[in-house]
């Protein structure tokens, strides 16, 4: 497979190419065409092979009156196809009539939508079916014989009726990217490495093919081999640019090159520095949930693509290959997939090189200061503060043995020694071991050799998370009641000298995820590396937080990463929000950095005494840290490890997230019916604040909510939950304001009760006492407890403007003082429960009030309104609640939008109201009273909107925060008028449609002859039938 460039016909509106068709026949009443037909659109010829594909056999006709001087006749049979992927809403056939010709079926994405009798006494030209009423989107059209030999002159496909306007001077649309949550991810084709399949092991034989190939490509064995995705990266020579690597992928191996089985080309992402990205030929796709089997296979066969696999855990998600029938290659028809209206999302099945965030050291002073820090200097030199540490020989001593349960925290990494004498009895079960790249389980999964000096990542967290305590050998793991699930998804190279990062793929991930949270009984998965990221990942991630330990939540917890560096760099997996994403701390008390910021915020030399150059990812998505620095822990036994014996000195922040793992499995071991968010709540409630001198009180940037504390996280976990909290709720409609918080589960010894809160950014909103008692004295806002059923609720009175936020609240009682505080709720305004928002400025309303969200009242077209920041441009982005983009356009400022004007305008006023504005603002035109159907949302339910600014100086501004609002279900936007007056069946109107051959009714009106039949799914809001049909004596 090569990679091709996309082959149009109007550029940004019709997309046609090369397919192959196998799909059984629907099976279709007769229909009729309506009359005065006329076409439009882009001429496509039937013999244009490039375009439109032929399976089984069809014969060129000449003949004058063709479109082209020539058509294509078909065999007999339905295996016979026509086929055309098209970009719009119509698209016409023009079909030949004559003696000798048979019934012409028209199938549109799956469905056969009419049927022709082309049955003539002599031939007839210039005839058309139009299908003129699709969604504006991707459609694959397929024409063949229903019965007899059918012919066909030429297709006409109308061009899409949206554009998308784009402001003069914005950068254009990447020539490489992939989709990530429906946001473009630019790509930049590497012109240093090509990726080769071959199909041979023997060097000089894979040598001698590379340079029958070009001699652009250098020595094969100067590059990584990754054996499990049979991929070797072949370096090209120094100096060539883009076209030159372009042209070598389109030309691909020699004809007589054996050897060589596929050429692949490499990427780099400019937002992620860890590794490349290699493009195979194979990408994932979750399909919609409307479609069935048999038209998602109708697709991928139409598109020359097969399924390799279905993802285990994922509805409706597939490994798809591109095949020798596809005019595309992975990333260009993931795109296309993506962009289709079949599918949720697609992405490439890239093989990433990941980025492992611990290195080895060469100190080699067997002292865990991380567990028990006294001070003093290491072997290695460097002075160390006293209790820069995370009190875990205080946890030690403070255990009770008799209420801990095992815990079992699953790693997801490289090669694990399965037979260090630290470890060997800290691992589950073997019939539970993983290993995705060698493709082996249970005992066998790590008895391959490993590769010397690189595979040994996976054996030193096992080491830090649990380790084998109080046996008189090597070190003390921080979880004593731990046990280690090893899952490998990492590959090392077997031949790499020149890149030192093992390789991944989503489908290794998310296997491993899977496993562990399903038949694994993972508790906690550690993921110590970063990577680009990935939708099929998120998923996966999602349904392990949702479903793992019994719909308690697994707790995932990952490294911010330590090579990007800056703000707001902490890498994925670690910047989602429901992973716990751990940066790192040295053994003076401060966030770890490199050399060349040694001195700020007096972090001396001696802070960072472990000879390498690296300094913790930080910014808004870091929640906690761990010590990062000269981690002395197990190494993978003998000489083959990162050293000589069988422990090791790491650094980075995969070490820091090990410590965390551990952490998190002391909380479950002692308190295992914590859900996924109370244990995250315990860890950052109970973590010391970390130099808040320099770092600031509370959450900072640099350290999260501070250095992780074995001993008090335990001491929250040992204890019970103070109160049970959910989120606060308000009469409907729920727009925010003035909230009413309920707590449950009130202690009996409680007196006082303090509540809390906090934006995401920890800025306290409200915090205030009241007493527990029926009539609950309060200075403002209303409150009632009734303490026989241990139950509060208080309405505070403070308004909340739309965003993030967390509450929580303690008890007091008198000769005690404060209890612990309890578990921390987040909730959201102006959004359904369970989503997060996007960093970015807030949308504000000019008149304080969100009744643009009050989308019910307006029958699918809410009011867009937003804070004018004097942009000439703006992006408007909504999403359904799957993420999946409805609209994205960008739209030229207007001082003024005409009341009644056809086309979408934004019109932004820096004074709306008249009045000398405290800001401001923009508003879409035309609303609802203009009734504009282009503009109208595609179905009932929850969605969310973002805007974002973009200036000629300035460039793009970033994303504001997401805007929830829902869509009444009572409203059905474009609903079809249905010839006839309302009411019941006998006045006509149809009543229901349990399947499509019921009766359905209507009124007749004397001078129809046509009727069109048009059935709508109006909770998906998509089109399900349409049908033109004559009338006669016998149906009207």
């Amino acid at each position: 497979m090569f990679l091709s460039k996309r082959v149009t016909l109007i550029a940004g509106c019709v997309l046609v190419m090369a397919i192959a068709l196998s799909v059984a026949i629907l099976p279709t009443a007769e229909s009729f065409d309506p009359p005065n037909q006329t076409g439009t659109g882009t001429l496509i010829e039937s013999n244009q092979t490039s375009t439109v594909a032929q399976q089984g056999e069809w014969r060129l006709v000449e003949a004058g009156e063709a479109s082209s001087g020539s058509y294509l006749v078909s065999a007999d049979g339905t295996e016979n196809v026509l086929s055309l992927i098209f970009e719009g809403t119509t698209v016409e056939i023009q079909y030949v009539q004559g003696p000798d010709l048979g019934t012409l079926a028209i199938e549109i994405d799956g469905t056969v939508v009419r049927t022709i009798d082309t049955t003539s006494d002599t031939a007839v030209f210039g005839d058309r079916a139009t299908i003129d009423y699709l969604d504006d989107d991707v459609h694959i059209l397929r024409v063949y014989p229903a019965e007899g030999k059918v012919a066909v002159d030429a297709f006409w496909a109308t061009p899409s009726q949206f554009s998308t306007p784009t402001p003069t001077g914005t950068p254009e649309v990447p020539d490489y990217f992939y989709y990530y949550q429906d946001q473009k991810i630019p790509l930049v084709l590497s012109t240093e490495w090509i990726a080769v399949r071959f199909g041979t092991n023997d060097p000089a034989a894979r040598q001698q093919a590379v340079a029958q190939t070009s001699a652009l490509m250098g020595n094969v064995t100067d590059g990584p081999e990754y054996a499990s995705f049979e991929i070797t990266l072949v370096p090209l020579a120094e100096g060539i640019d883009q076209r030159s690597v372009e042209a070598l992928l389109a030309a691909g191996p020699a004809e007589d090159v054996t050897a060589i089985e596929a050429i692949f080309p490499v990427f780099a992402a400019p937002d992620y520095d860890g590794g490349l990205l290699i493009l195979t030929d194979e990408f994932i796709a979750r399909f919609a949930e409307d479609r069935d089997e048999d038209q998602i296979a109708a697709f991928n066969t139409a598109n020359g693509v097969e399924a390799i696999a279905a993802l285990e855990g994922l509805d409706n998600t597939y490994v798809l290959r591109v095949t020798d029938d596809s005019a595309l290659n992975a990333l260009d028809m993931a795109n296309f997939y993506h962009d289709s209206n079949m599918t949720v999302y697609a992405e490439p099945n890239f093989v990433m090189q990941v980025q492992p965030t611990a290195e080895p050291t060469d100190i080699n002073y067997g002292d865990q200061w991380y567990l028990n820090n006294t001070g003093g200097s290491g072997e290695g030199g460097g002075a160390q503060e006293a209790d820069a540490d995370i009190d875990w020989q205080e946890a030690w001593d403070a255990r009770v043995p008799a209420d801990e349960s095992e815990v079992v925290v699953a790693i997801l990494d490289d090669n694990f020694d399965v037979y260090h004498p630290d470890l060997v009895n800290k691992y589950v079960t073997s019939s539970l071991w993983r290993n995705y790249p060698d493709g082996t389980s249970g005992a066998s999964a790590f008895d391959v050799p490993a590769v010397d000096g690189f595979d040994n990542h996976g054996t030193t967290l096992a080491g830090i998370v649990a380790a084998e305590t109080d046996n008189n050998e090597g070190i003390a793991g921080v979880c004593w009641n731990c046990k280690v699930l090893p899952i490998r998804v990492l590959d090392w190279s077997s031949t790499n000298t020149v890149l030192d990062n093992p390789a991944t793929n989503p489908t290794y991930i998310v296997s491993g995820i899977n496993h562990a949270q399903g038949a694994g009984g993972a508790d906690v998965i550690l993921i110590g590396w970063t990577m680009a990221s990935s939708t099929t990942v998120d998923n996966i991630i999602e349904t392990a937080v949702a479903l793992g330990r019994e719909q308690k939540g697994t707790v995932i917890v990952a490294a911010a990463g330590h090579k990007v560096g800056g703000a707001n760099a902490v890498a994925y997996p670690a910047n989602r929000s429901d992973v716990v994403s751990v940066g790192a701390t040295n053994w003076c008390d401060y966030f770890h950095v490199n050399v060349a910021r040694y001195n700020q915020n007096n972090n001396s030399a001696d802070c960072n005494n472990d000879g390498l150059d690296w300094g913790t990812n930080y910014g808004n998505k870091l929640l906690i840290s761990a010590p990062g620095m000269n981690l002395y822990t197990t190494d993978r036994s003998g000489t083959d490890g990162y050293g000589t014996g069988n422990y090791t000195n790491i650094s980075g922040t995969s070490g820091s997230a090990a410590i965390v793992a551990g952490v998190v499995g002391l909380v479950l071991s002692y308190n295992p019916d914590l859900n996924y968010q109370q244990t995250a709540d315990f860890l950052y409630n109970s973590a010391d604040d970390v130099k808040p001198t320099y770092h600031g009180i509370g959450w900072d940037q640099y350290t999260g909510y501070g250095r992780v504390n074995a001993y008090n996280a335990l001491e929250f976990a040992k204890g019970t939950t103070p109160a049970t909290l959910d989120r606060p709720w308000q009469g409907y409609p729920t727009y925010g304001g003035d909230l009413t918080y309920e707590i449950s589960d009130i202690p009996s010894e409680g007196e006082w009760v303090y509540i809390e809160v906090k934006t995401d950014a920890d800025v306290v909103q409200i915090g205030q006492w009241y007493e527990l008692s029926s009539t609950c004295s309060t200075p403002g806002g209303a409150c009632y407890c009734d303490t026989q059923a241990a139950t509060c609720e208080i309405t505070p009175g403070v308004m909340l403007d739309g965003g993030t936020y967390r509450w929580r609240v303690k008890f007091w009682e008198s000769g005690v003082g404060d209890l612990p505080w309890s578990n921390l709720v987040t909730f959201l305004i102006n959004a359904p429960e369970g989503y997060t928002d996007p960093d970015g400025p807030l949308i504000f309303y000019p008149d304080g009030e969100s009744d643009n969200l009050i989308a019910s009242h307006h029958e699918g077209d809410p009011y867009y309104i937003w804070d004018h920041v004097n942009a000439p441009y703006y992006e408007l982005y909504i999403a359904d609640i799957n993420g999946k983009a409805v609209w994205d356009e960008w739209y030229e400022v207007q001082a003024f939008c005409p009341e009644n004007n056809d086309e979408i305008c934004v019109q932004c006023s820096d004074d709306p109201d008249g009045d000398g504005p405290l800001r401001g603002q923009c508003q879409v035109y035309p609303t609802a009273k203009s009734a504009n159907d282009d503009f109208l949302l595609p179905g009932t339910g929850w969605y969310r909107w973002w805007v974002r600014a973009w200036g000629e100086s300035e460039g793009y501004g970033p994303w504001s925060v997401a805007e929830w609002f829902e869509l009444d279900p009572g409203s059905i936007p474009n609903q079809p008028t249905i010839p006839g007056t309302s009411g019941s069946e006998e006045e006509g109107n149809p009543t229901s449609f349990e399947n499509p051959y019921e009766v359905i009714f209507w009124d007749h009106e004397d001078g129809n002859s046509w009727y069109e039949v048009y059935l709508k799914n109006t909770t998906t809001g998509k089109l399900v039938f349409r049908k033109w049909y004559k009338a006669g004596p016998i149906g009207c």
